[in-house]
């Protein structure tokens, strides 16, 4: 049996996340000194932008659905 290697672990989550319709960013790109921050300071572990426009777009889709 061979062993998987970290970044082969990587490729393929981000590859079934793509494939599910999430969008990947570069993490040096959304750091705090990077070109799109989303965070102050990598003590924020919790993107909470990311998060509510996550939440507010499963919301829209539920009340879709229902009508």
């Amino acid at each position: 049996m061979s062993k998987i290697t970290e970044e082969e672990l990587e490729i393929a989550s981000l590859d079934i996340l793509r494939d599910i319709g999430y969008s990947i960013k570069f993490g040096p790109d959304i750091s705090p000194s990077g070109i799109v921050p989303e965070r102050n300071s990598y003590r924020e572990i919790f993107l909470k932008e990311r998060f509510y426009s996550a939440l507010n777009y499963i919301i829209l889709k539920i009340f879709e659905e229902i009508g």
